[in-house]
């Protein structure tokens, strides 16, 4: 690969899909499942919908979905996905105040799926991978690229560092849930409250590394490496999607994505970092760019 106009259409990819998948599946269970997402509007969005208005939702939803997948009209599907999301994010707003009771955690993982709806949106002309052709764009200035590179992916950064930093506090909070949740869905039994302590201490150091950019390779790979047990570990619960609060857990896909586009990218991940690591690899990169690059060493 040579820099980032080989890099970027790879991670703008796996952040499309990751989000499409967590889409897709909250439109088909309007078709599938209409009396869920009927309690889904009414408790958590204060809507009282019929099914006739969730199905003519879900048809409208999946033709915006499908616009995004294959790139149509790039910045009115992506911007409608986005407010979608964002509406996802925030009516819930306060269940946040009670993060550690029942499913409220996994809430934390869609802020990572905003995150990258945002990368999606303000990239959108590198975006080429397994689109439609598309009318061409004026393109960017290096310069602009890389602004909205860096800004994009310190959006990730924080976001993924939020989601995990609710999980690690958790484990001093409520470690009785911690326990649960290891014995439940990774098999893992006799972890006393002394043993998440332990786990929650290692997993911040991690975090703040991966927050500050200090040792990317190291830190971003590591916090990349230990969400994928978290994405594998509700396996059983995922063949059965529209099932309770089954398509919470479909956040850590996104998650997932944003892990790998930020370690995929880390050179360009230059805002407020201990350390930039190496310069990105553009030849073309004029004097501010270059500054954005290095401001971290």
């Amino acid at each position: 690969m040579n820099g980032t106009k080989d890099r970027l259409p790879l991670a703008l990819l796996v952040l499309r899909l990751g989000i499409f998948l967590v889409l897709i599946l909250w439109t088909m269970g309007k078709f599938l499942n209409p009396d869920e997402a009927i309690s889904i509007f009414s408790g958590y969005y204060g809507l009282d919908l019929g099914r006739t208005a969730i199905f003519v939702l879900g048809a409208l939803e999946l033709v915006v979905v499908l616009a995004f997948l294959l790139g149509v009209q790039k910045r009115i599907s992506r911007a409608v996905v986005m407010a979608m999301v964002g509406t996802t994010v925030l009516f819930p707003g306060r269940l946040y105040f009670h993060p550690y009771m029942d499913h409220i955690l996994l809430f934390f993982a869609f802020w990572t799926m905003l995150a990258g709806c945002y990368a999606l949106y303000s990239l959108r002309e590198y975006d080429t991978l397994w689109t439609l052709p598309s009318a061409s764009s004026t393109p960017s200035s290096e310069t602009s690229r890389e602004v909205r590179l860096a800004r994009a992916l310190f959006l990730l950064r924080v976001s993924v560092a939020i989601a995990l930093g609710m999980w690690c506090a958790g484990k001093f909070i409520n470690p009785t849930q911690t326990t649960r949740i290891l014995n439940g869905f990774y098999s893992i039994r006799g972890v006393n409250f002394v043993g998440a302590y332990g786990i929650g201490i290692l997993q911040a150091v991690l975090i703040l590394a991966f927050l500050l950019g200090i040792a990317k390779r190291l830190s971003y790979g590591l916090v990349l490496l230990s969400h994928i047990p978290a994405v594998l570990a509700p396996m059983a619960q995922y063949l059965h999607p529209f099932r309770g609060h089954v398509l919470l857990f479909l956040g850590a896909f996104p998650m997932l994505s944003a892990c790998i586009a930020v370690y995929y990218l880390r050179e360009h991940d230059t805002l407020c970092v201990v350390s930039s690591g190496h310069a990105p690899h553009s030849s073309q990169m004029d004097g501010t760019a270059a500054e954005a690059a290095s401001s971290g060493h």
